[in-house]
């Protein structure tokens, strides 16, 4: 018999199995008939599923047949408990700038590459959407955002296009050139 304590943290991982069993259900009516050695559009959205069922599943298990009732809670619990205080002594009080000015322009950057990636392609547009905000956040060593920026599109375009095989914007003439050359290189097709 489950106490009424493990029952209430049990609960939690109930409901999300049966969110992630009623949304693998889901995924699992995706129509699509993949090409020998692909993978379909389904794949990933149910290895994600599968993989919460499974924690889930264990959570529940470790709760309910391994744990005492005033031992340390689930995952779901840590992450949403507040963390101690101690009471004693207030923290003391430090005035954080802030920068709303910042903030506003960083929103507008945001939208202004919603809007410019598919005339320029994803490839040209994160690299120069990551740059700016690395600028704007005022990130003392610019060569190193260049580069960072430069290498870690090249390797979500690869991800994407190659191991998930998600289609990207490739942008229009003469930007398109760019993306369709990286994908060549890639031996994306």
């Amino acid at each position: 018999m489950v106490s009424r304590r493990k029952a209430a943290r049990i609960a939690p991982y109930v409901v999300v199995l049966g969110i992630a069993g009623f949304l693998y259900r889901s995924a699992s009516q995706i129509d699509y008939f993949a090409p020998a050695g692909r993978i379909g559009p389904d794949f990933w959205p149910k290895m994600v599923l599968v993989l919460m069922i499974a924690a889930c599943v264990y959570e529940i298990v470790r709760i309910g047949l391994f744990s005492k009732d005033d031992s340390a809670s689930g995952v779901l619990q840590t992450l949403s408990a507040s963390p101690p205080t101690d009471q004693s002594q207030p923290p003391p009080r430090v005035e954080q700038p802030s920068y709303p000015l910042r903030l506003v322009l960083g929103i507008a950057l945001t939208v202004l590459y919603a809007a410019v990636v598919p005339i320029t392609g994803f490839f040209l547009t994160t690299v120069g959407y990551l740059v700016a905000f690395m600028a704007l956040g005022r990130y003392p060593r610019m060569v190193l955002a260049v580069g960072v920026s430069f290498a870690g599109t090249l390797l979500l375009l690869y991800f994407f296009m190659k191991v998930a095989y998600i289609s990207l914007p490739i942008g229009h003439a003469p930007f398109s050139a760019v993306s369709l050359y990286l994908m060549q290189v890639m031996g994306v097709r």
